[in-house]
């Protein structure tokens, strides 16, 4: 398939249309909604009250996943790319856009430091490969997580450990949850 051909393809049928954006930033603030109560467990100091969603850089975010998934796309001449690459993309760009912000009692909680990696791990793992956060092992995860918030990386790069975490998830795959 030539690039003349992608960018037709691309401009039929994006990742994110208009209405999927909407399901995302809905998505993203259940899995918010989800995530809090075991962080109140570990610290009685988060509320809904405290941690606040930039609207601005959720879309930000989208529009850079929106721009890296059609890049890719491009530059590999092909319409195709793996599942674990679009979590990669996804994960990535949501981790970096710095969309949870929390008030002043959490600015030095560990926690709070890292919420928006955990968030955006957790997001690219349940609505990119639907796999639950607890399928994986506590030290992959934190070592996933850790990379993305404190190492070098991209979102290529992360997309290959995707790929790898769902060819491990096929051998010992729990019953999957249903995500509307």
């Amino acid at each position: 398939m030539n690039r003349g051909n992608i960018r037709k393809e691309l401009s039929k049928s994006e990742l994110f249309t208009e209405v999927n954006e909407n399901k995302f930033r809905i998505q993203y603030v259940e899995l918010i909604e989800k995530i809090l109560p075991t962080l109140m467990k570990e610290d009685s100091s988060f509320t809904d009250k405290n941690i606040f969603v930039s609207n601005k850089a959720l879309a930000s975010a989208i529009s850079d996943i929106r721009k890296d998934v059609n890049i890719i796309v491009f530059r590999r001449c092909h319409p195709n790319i793996s599942v674990g690459k679009y979590a990669g993309i996804i994960a990535f760009r949501l981790a970096r856009a710095n969309i949870l912000s929390v008030n002043t009692p959490l600015n030095e909680n560990i926690y709070a430091l890292r919420l928006n990696t955990t968030v955006a791990f957790a997001y690219a793992l349940r609505f990119g490969l639907r796999i639950d956060i607890a399928f994986l092992p506590e030290t992959v995860s934190k070592e996933l997580q850790y990379t993305i918030h404190k190492r070098h990386t991209n979102q290529e790069t992360l997309g290959v450990c995707f790929d790898a975490i769902i060819e491990l998830s096929k051998q010992n795959r729990p019953p999957q949850e249903t995500v509307a």
